[in-house]
């Protein structure tokens, strides 16, 4: 599938360069990709409420899974139609999400991070609107990628976070056994 510009503003789904009307398999395409819009914007619906209900229980396992959940099928469906924007901040916020599965006590140490949270589900609301009205804006911008690093500082300090409880935990048990 190549998404052709026909130099007139035009951007849309195209099987091959110099096709000037849509075959079946276009229209087919164009359908399929509607569908994909529309779970975008119920999936975007859905954080939404589950972004509110978590502020509230952030130790909540039912709700920290289902953030996961919808995180990761967004990675899927976007990369599968090359919507590459929403794929890459989908799977960072993926990454987060497992994380925070394993150790629900993390968004209670880290409450910023729910910030976070919101800020990629306005993130998917824009590109989803902007596709609307152009089909090529699927790249990532200099916004995208700086939310994106945004997310793995907050990763990276998990980590350090983590880390440095174990090396603690070590440190404590081997005093104990001396």
């Amino acid at each position: 599938v190549h998404y052709g510009n026909d130099g007139f503003g035009d951007v849309s789904p195209r099987f091959g360069a110099g096709r000037s009307s849509m075959s079946v398999s276009d229209e087919n395409l164009a359908e399929l990709f509607e569908q994909y819009k529309d779970e975008v914007r119920e999936t975007i619906e859905c954080l939404d409420n589950e972004l509110v209900a978590i502020e509230q229980d952030p130790a909540s396992s039912e709700l920290i899974f289902s953030l996961f959940r919808h995180m990761h099928s967004l990675k899927g469906s976007s990369k599968m139609f090359n919507v590459d924007n929403i794929a890459h901040i989908a799977h960072r916020l993926e990454d987060l999400m497992s994380m925070i599965d394993k150790n629900n006590s993390i968004l209670v140490s880290h409450p910023k991070i729910i910030d976070s949270l919101f800020k990629g589900n306005d993130i998917f609301r824009g590109i989803i609107s902007q596709l609307e009205q152009d089909i090529g804006l699927t790249l990532l911008t200099a916004e995208h990628s700086a939310f994106i690093e945004e997310l793995q500082a907050q990763i990276d300090k998990i980590n350090r976070r983590d880390g440095q409880l174990i090396e603690a935990a070590r440190k404590l048990l081997e005093d104990l056994e001396h």
